[in-house]
Protein backbone atom coordinates (compact mmCIF):
# COMPACT_ATOMS: atom_id res chain seq x y z
CA UNK A 1 0.00 0.00 0.00
CA UNK A 2 0.87 3.38 -0.93
CA UNK A 3 1.03 5.87 1.91
CA UNK A 4 1.40 9.54 2.23
CA UNK A 5 2.67 9.43 6.07
CA UNK A 6 4.25 7.13 7.95
CA UNK A 7 5.47 7.62 11.57
CA UNK A 8 7.43 5.65 14.25
CA UNK A 9 7.54 5.59 17.60
CA UNK A 10 6.38 4.13 20.94
CA UNK A 11 3.03 4.02 22.28
CA UNK A 12 2.02 3.53 26.13
CA UNK A 13 -1.23 2.97 27.93
CA UNK A 14 -2.25 6.02 30.23
CA UNK A 15 -3.92 5.95 33.48
CA UNK A 16 -5.78 8.69 35.53
CA UNK A 17 -7.52 9.28 38.13
CA UNK A 18 -11.31 10.59 37.02
CA UNK A 19 -12.11 13.68 38.47
CA UNK A 20 -9.15 15.52 39.05
CA UNK A 21 -8.56 13.69 42.05
CA UNK A 22 -5.01 12.29 43.27
CA UNK A 23 -3.95 8.80 42.61
CA UNK A 24 -3.90 8.11 46.74
CA UNK A 25 -7.80 9.17 46.35
CA UNK A 26 -8.78 7.33 43.51
CA UNK A 27 -10.33 3.79 43.92
CA UNK A 28 -10.48 3.56 39.69
CA UNK A 29 -7.97 4.65 36.91
CA UNK A 30 -9.22 5.83 33.35
CA UNK A 31 -7.19 4.19 30.43
CA UNK A 32 -6.20 5.81 27.44
CA UNK A 33 -3.93 4.93 24.53
CA UNK A 34 -1.38 7.60 23.45
CA UNK A 35 2.15 8.15 22.15
CA UNK A 36 3.72 11.44 20.17
CA UNK A 37 4.03 9.50 16.77
CA UNK A 38 0.64 7.64 17.18
CA UNK A 39 -1.06 10.38 17.77
CA UNK A 40 -0.01 12.54 14.86
CA UNK A 41 -0.62 9.26 13.14
CA UNK A 42 -4.73 9.33 14.28
CA UNK A 43 -4.71 13.24 13.64
CA UNK A 44 -3.50 12.54 9.47
CA UNK A 45 -5.60 9.80 9.03
CA UNK A 46 -8.49 11.30 10.64
CA UNK A 47 -8.01 14.15 8.57
CA UNK A 48 -8.50 11.86 5.82
CA UNK A 49 -4.71 10.62 4.63
CA UNK A 50 -3.32 7.28 4.07
CA UNK A 51 -1.05 6.71 7.40
CA UNK A 52 0.84 3.68 8.74
CA UNK A 53 2.45 3.44 11.85
CA UNK A 54 5.48 1.34 12.82
CA UNK A 55 6.25 0.12 16.27
CA UNK A 56 7.11 -2.89 18.44
CA UNK A 57 4.72 -4.51 20.55
CA UNK A 58 3.90 -7.36 23.40
CA UNK A 59 1.59 -9.66 22.10
CA UNK A 60 -0.68 -9.64 24.89
CA UNK A 61 -3.81 -7.66 25.92
CA UNK A 62 -2.56 -4.74 26.34
CA UNK A 63 -0.74 -4.77 23.24
CA UNK A 64 -3.46 -5.96 21.49
CA UNK A 65 -5.72 -2.76 23.15
CA UNK A 66 -2.75 -0.12 21.46
CA UNK A 67 -3.16 -1.75 18.20
CA UNK A 68 -6.57 -1.74 17.88
CA UNK A 69 -7.43 1.46 19.48
CA UNK A 70 -5.17 3.03 16.79
CA UNK A 71 -6.35 0.82 14.03
CA UNK A 72 -10.38 1.97 15.04
CA UNK A 73 -8.81 5.10 13.62
CA UNK A 74 -8.40 4.80 10.16
CA UNK A 75 -4.59 3.80 10.66
CA UNK A 76 -2.58 0.89 9.47
CA UNK A 77 -1.09 -0.63 11.87
CA UNK A 78 -0.52 -4.12 9.98
CA UNK A 79 3.66 -3.21 10.23
CA UNK A 80 3.59 -3.38 14.19
CA UNK A 81 6.26 -5.96 15.03
CA UNK A 82 4.95 -8.06 17.83
CA UNK A 83 7.05 -10.10 20.08
CA UNK A 84 5.89 -12.65 23.12
CA UNK A 85 8.62 -10.29 25.20
CA UNK A 86 9.24 -7.18 26.97
CA UNK A 87 6.50 -5.54 27.96
CA UNK A 88 4.04 -2.18 27.22
CA UNK A 89 5.05 0.89 28.85
CA UNK A 90 2.56 2.83 30.83
CA UNK A 91 1.91 6.32 32.54
CA UNK A 92 0.18 7.70 35.12
CA UNK A 93 -1.53 11.23 34.97
CA UNK A 94 -2.87 13.08 37.72
CA UNK A 95 -4.58 15.76 35.94
CA UNK A 96 -4.87 19.33 38.00
CA UNK A 97 -6.26 22.61 37.55
CA UNK A 98 -4.64 25.85 38.70
CA UNK A 99 -3.30 26.31 41.58
CA UNK A 100 -2.27 22.54 41.57
CA UNK A 101 -0.41 21.27 38.26
CA UNK A 102 -0.78 18.05 36.67
CA UNK A 103 2.05 15.26 37.69
CA UNK A 104 3.04 12.45 35.10
CA UNK A 105 4.91 9.42 36.29
CA UNK A 106 6.53 6.95 34.01
CA UNK A 107 6.86 3.32 33.74
CA UNK A 108 8.28 2.16 30.45
CA UNK A 109 11.47 0.87 30.96
CA UNK A 110 11.96 -2.24 29.60
CA UNK A 111 8.86 -1.59 26.64
CA UNK A 112 8.98 -3.80 23.74
CA UNK A 113 9.36 -0.36 22.07
CA UNK A 114 12.66 0.17 23.73
CA UNK A 115 14.07 -3.01 22.21
CA UNK A 116 13.39 -2.75 18.12
CA UNK A 117 16.19 -3.28 16.18
CA UNK A 118 16.47 -1.39 12.91
CA UNK A 119 16.38 -4.80 10.62
CA UNK A 120 13.15 -5.02 12.29
CA UNK A 121 11.70 -1.70 10.20
CA UNK A 122 9.41 -3.11 7.51
CA UNK A 123 10.41 -3.03 3.81
CA UNK A 124 8.21 -1.44 1.21
CA UNK A 125 7.03 1.05 3.06
CA UNK A 126 8.84 4.07 1.45
CA UNK A 127 6.80 3.76 -2.15
CA UNK A 128 5.44 6.52 -3.77
CA UNK A 129 6.24 10.25 -1.92
CA UNK A 130 5.16 11.23 1.38
CA UNK A 131 6.66 12.07 4.37
CA UNK A 132 8.09 10.30 7.55
CA UNK A 133 7.49 11.62 10.73
CA UNK A 134 9.19 10.71 14.08
CA UNK A 135 9.89 12.19 17.80
CA UNK A 136 12.76 13.21 20.42
CA UNK A 137 11.30 11.21 22.27
CA UNK A 138 12.14 7.62 20.16
CA UNK A 139 15.65 8.01 20.17
CA UNK A 140 15.54 8.84 23.90
CA UNK A 141 14.12 5.87 25.27
CA UNK A 142 16.96 3.53 24.14
CA UNK A 143 19.91 3.57 22.16
CA UNK A 144 18.42 0.49 20.09
CA UNK A 145 15.30 2.72 19.39
CA UNK A 146 17.79 5.87 18.76
CA UNK A 147 19.55 3.65 16.06
CA UNK A 148 16.00 2.39 14.88
CA UNK A 149 14.96 5.82 13.83
CA UNK A 150 18.37 6.88 12.33
CA UNK A 151 17.66 4.06 9.73
CA UNK A 152 14.32 4.51 9.07
CA UNK A 153 15.12 8.15 8.34
CA UNK A 154 17.89 6.94 6.13
CA UNK A 155 15.50 4.54 4.35
CA UNK A 156 12.86 7.23 3.79
CA UNK A 157 15.51 9.60 2.28
CA UNK A 158 17.03 7.30 0.13
CA UNK A 159 13.35 6.86 -1.24
CA UNK A 160 12.33 10.30 -1.85
CA UNK A 161 10.24 10.73 0.93
CA UNK A 162 10.37 14.16 3.04
CA UNK A 163 11.53 14.00 6.62
CA UNK A 164 10.12 15.31 9.84
CA UNK A 165 11.06 15.34 13.09
CA UNK A 166 9.29 17.08 16.11
CA UNK A 167 12.12 17.71 19.45
CA UNK A 168 9.84 16.63 21.82
CA UNK A 169 12.26 17.16 24.50
CA UNK A 170 10.98 15.06 27.53
CA UNK A 171 13.64 15.95 30.62
CA UNK A 172 12.40 12.49 32.59
CA UNK A 173 14.11 10.65 29.61
CA UNK A 174 17.26 12.49 29.38
CA UNK A 175 19.69 15.32 30.11
CA UNK A 176 19.95 18.36 27.70
CA UNK A 177 23.14 17.86 26.28
CA UNK A 178 22.37 13.80 25.55
CA UNK A 179 19.21 15.11 24.12
CA UNK A 180 20.86 18.57 21.99
CA UNK A 181 23.61 16.19 20.31
CA UNK A 182 21.15 13.53 19.44
CA UNK A 183 18.48 15.80 17.91
CA UNK A 184 20.51 18.01 16.13
CA UNK A 185 21.46 14.88 13.87
CA UNK A 186 17.68 14.11 13.02
CA UNK A 187 16.94 18.25 12.83
CA UNK A 188 20.01 18.22 10.20
CA UNK A 189 18.24 14.89 8.08
CA UNK A 190 14.55 16.47 7.84
CA UNK A 191 12.93 19.18 5.92
CA UNK A 192 10.63 20.07 8.70
CA UNK A 193 11.49 20.23 12.44
CA UNK A 194 9.21 21.20 15.20
CA UNK A 195 10.70 22.70 18.58
CA UNK A 196 9.09 24.73 21.35
CA UNK A 197 10.41 27.38 22.38
CA UNK A 198 11.21 26.20 25.74
CA UNK A 199 12.97 23.47 24.29
CA UNK A 200 14.98 25.49 22.12
CA UNK A 201 16.02 28.06 25.07
CA UNK A 202 16.70 24.41 27.26
CA UNK A 203 18.86 22.08 24.54
CA UNK A 204 20.44 25.05 22.38
CA UNK A 205 20.46 27.87 24.79
CA UNK A 206 18.00 29.94 22.11
CA UNK A 207 17.19 33.48 23.06
CA UNK A 208 13.89 33.77 25.42
CA UNK A 209 12.72 36.16 22.84
CA UNK A 210 10.35 34.00 19.72
CA UNK A 211 11.45 36.27 17.30
CA UNK A 212 15.58 36.24 18.18
CA UNK A 213 15.03 32.59 19.05
CA UNK A 214 13.49 31.55 15.94
CA UNK A 215 16.10 33.20 13.88
CA UNK A 216 19.05 32.11 16.25
CA UNK A 217 17.11 28.30 15.24
CA UNK A 218 17.00 28.76 11.59
CA UNK A 219 20.71 29.98 11.49
CA UNK A 220 21.98 27.20 13.13
CA UNK A 221 19.64 24.86 10.87
CA UNK A 222 19.19 26.56 7.86
CA UNK A 223 17.49 25.59 4.57
CA UNK A 224 14.40 23.75 6.00
CA UNK A 225 10.83 24.62 7.73
CA UNK A 226 11.20 25.44 10.77
CA UNK A 227 8.57 25.88 13.31
CA UNK A 228 8.67 27.22 16.68
CA UNK A 229 5.32 26.71 18.94
CA UNK A 230 4.70 29.39 21.98
CA UNK A 231 1.93 27.23 23.39
CA UNK A 232 -0.96 29.96 24.38
CA UNK A 233 0.74 32.60 22.25
CA UNK A 234 0.75 30.24 18.47
CA UNK A 235 3.45 29.38 16.27
CA UNK A 236 6.21 31.17 14.30
CA UNK A 237 7.63 29.65 11.07
CA UNK A 238 10.81 30.24 9.28
CA UNK A 239 10.50 28.89 5.52
CA UNK A 240 13.29 29.23 3.02
CA UNK A 241 10.54 29.88 0.52
CA UNK A 242 8.18 32.20 2.19
CA UNK A 243 10.73 33.51 5.04
CA UNK A 244 8.87 34.24 8.21
CA UNK A 245 4.73 33.39 9.23
CA UNK A 246 3.41 33.14 12.49
CA UNK A 247 -0.37 32.39 13.82
CA UNK A 248 -2.00 33.15 16.80
CA UNK A 249 -3.63 30.07 18.89
CA UNK A 250 -7.11 30.08 18.64
CA UNK A 251 -9.26 30.30 21.86
CA UNK A 252 -9.50 26.61 23.66
CA UNK A 253 -11.56 25.55 27.17
CA UNK A 254 -11.30 21.77 28.01
CA UNK A 255 -9.47 19.45 29.94
CA UNK A 256 -7.55 17.68 27.30
CA UNK A 257 -4.45 19.30 26.79
CA UNK A 258 -2.20 16.12 26.90
CA UNK A 259 -1.90 15.32 22.87
CA UNK A 260 -2.05 19.16 21.60
CA UNK A 261 1.18 19.74 20.14
CA UNK A 262 0.76 16.16 18.09
CA UNK A 263 -2.43 17.44 16.46
CA UNK A 264 -1.13 20.32 16.04
CA UNK A 265 1.30 18.65 14.17
CA UNK A 266 -0.81 16.74 12.50
CA UNK A 267 -2.86 19.62 11.25
CA UNK A 268 0.78 21.43 10.06
CA UNK A 269 1.51 18.76 7.62
CA UNK A 270 -2.00 17.64 6.52
CA UNK A 271 -2.57 21.35 5.35
CA UNK A 272 1.33 21.78 3.76
CA UNK A 273 1.27 18.61 2.25
CA UNK A 274 -1.32 19.44 0.36
CA UNK A 275 -0.76 23.29 -0.40
CA UNK A 276 2.98 23.95 0.61
CA UNK A 277 1.54 26.96 2.19
CA UNK A 278 3.26 27.30 5.58
CA UNK A 279 -0.06 29.89 6.36
CA UNK A 280 -1.88 27.77 5.68
CA UNK A 281 -0.78 25.00 7.75
CA UNK A 282 0.25 27.22 10.21
CA UNK A 283 -3.74 27.80 10.80
CA UNK A 284 -4.62 24.10 10.25
CA UNK A 285 -1.97 23.08 12.91
CA UNK A 286 -2.98 25.83 15.30
CA UNK A 287 -6.95 25.06 14.86
CA UNK A 288 -6.12 21.31 15.58
CA UNK A 289 -4.51 21.92 18.59
CA UNK A 290 -7.55 24.19 19.79
CA UNK A 291 -10.01 21.65 18.38
CA UNK A 292 -8.08 18.71 20.58
CA UNK A 293 -8.14 20.38 23.74
CA UNK A 294 -11.90 20.10 23.78
CA UNK A 295 -11.41 16.07 23.80
CA UNK A 296 -10.13 14.34 26.69
CA UNK A 297 -7.72 10.96 26.15
CA UNK A 298 -4.23 11.57 24.11
CA UNK A 299 -5.73 10.98 20.83
CA UNK A 300 -6.64 14.43 18.53
CA UNK A 301 -9.74 12.60 17.07
CA UNK A 302 -9.86 15.45 14.56
CA UNK A 303 -13.24 15.93 12.58
CA UNK A 304 -11.54 17.85 8.84
CA UNK A 305 -15.25 19.95 8.86
CA UNK A 306 -14.89 21.14 11.90
CA UNK A 307 -11.36 22.29 12.08
CA UNK A 308 -12.01 24.03 8.79
CA UNK A 309 -14.36 25.66 10.64
CA UNK A 310 -12.06 26.50 13.32
CA UNK A 311 -9.65 28.04 10.73
CA UNK A 312 -12.65 30.05 8.75
CA UNK A 313 -14.31 31.23 11.76
CA UNK A 314 -11.53 30.91 15.03
CA UNK A 315 -13.84 31.29 18.07
CA UNK A 316 -16.90 30.89 16.16
CA UNK A 317 -16.27 27.69 14.57
CA UNK A 318 -18.56 26.21 16.80
CA UNK A 319 -21.56 27.78 15.12
CA UNK A 320 -23.16 25.27 12.90
CA UNK A 321 -24.10 26.50 9.49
Amino acid sequence: MNYNFVTLGETMLRLTPPGQQLIEQANTLEIYVGGSESNVAVGLARLGWRVAWVSRLTDNALGRKVAMTIRAQGVDVSHVVWTDQNRIGTYYVEEGASPRGSTVIYDRVGSAMSYMQPHEIPQGLFQSEGIFFVSGITPAISETAAQTAAAAVHLAKSAGWRICFDVNYRRKLWEPSIAATACSSLIEQSDIVFIAQRDAVTLYSAPTDPDEALAYMAAHFPNRVLILTLGTEGAICHSPISGVNRCAAFPAQGRGRIGGGDAFVAGFLSAYIDTAQVDDALAWGAAAAAYKYTLPGDMPLLDRQQVQEIVNYGDRGSIRR
